[in-house]
């Protein structure tokens, strides 16, 4: 039987899902971009890698790693100057394999023009899609089969014990199990077999 929903409690899980799915388009839009299936590809020329304060990191108030250089598509129907988020600093001259995804609405919106491109790269952005699922499903699905439950942190761990040996509490761990299946071998193998 489904638990009762405050209204409070119905919107934010609402927003919980948003912000679950969104991060889920982007990992995968990434994903893809960086096996080579959607955008354009081409070497990314390091000029200078350091903190960079872009478009999207501007509205959250923090820097974002990256280096700036230029694109050059493998057509050279693309030249451009560039900004590529990435951990690594790379020395000035350094030339990445890379994917414009100027063509992303998505990815504009949300995240650079470019990515790095490989199997290994596309294979991070695949299981961090299942990785938001892992985080976010099977909360949500708990709340919503029953109602969820305020209160301390000792009151849900007792709430969680209360479902345990029912088809709710099967069904959370259920969820749980194919999300981190994705994280572990789905995302790697999506990354690599999609690769070009």
């Amino acid at each position: 039987m489904y638990g009762k929903l405050s209204p409070g409690g119905f919107w934010s899980r609402v927003a919980v899902s948003v912000i679950a799915l969104l991060t889920v388009a982007l990992c995968v839009v990434r994903g893809l971009a960086a096996a080579g299936v959607t955008g354009t590809h081409g070497t990314f020329t390091v000029k200078e890698c350091e903190s960079h304060h872009s478009r999207t990191a501007s509205y959250s108030g923090r820097s974002e790693s990256g280096c700036t250089g230029s694109f050059r598509g493998d057509d050279s129907s693309l030249v451009d100057k560039a900004f590529l988020p990435t951990e690594i600093h790379y020395g000035a001259g350094t030339r990445l394999s890379a994917q414009s995804n100027q063509d992303s609405i998505l990815l504009a919106l949300l995240s650079s023009d470019y990515v790095l491109a490989g199997g290994s790269e596309a294979a991070g952005d695949f299981s961090g899609a299942f990785l938001a699922l892992l985080i976010a499903a099977p909360a949500l699905l708990y709340g919503f089969l029953t109602g969820g439950t305020r209160g301390t942190f000792r009151e849900k761990r007792e709430a969680w014990r209360a479902v345990k040996g029912t088809r709710t509490h099967t069904a959370v761990v259920s969820t749980a199990a194919v999300a981190l299946f994705g994280v572990v071998v789905v995302g790697p193998v999506l990354g690599l077999v999609l690769t070009r």
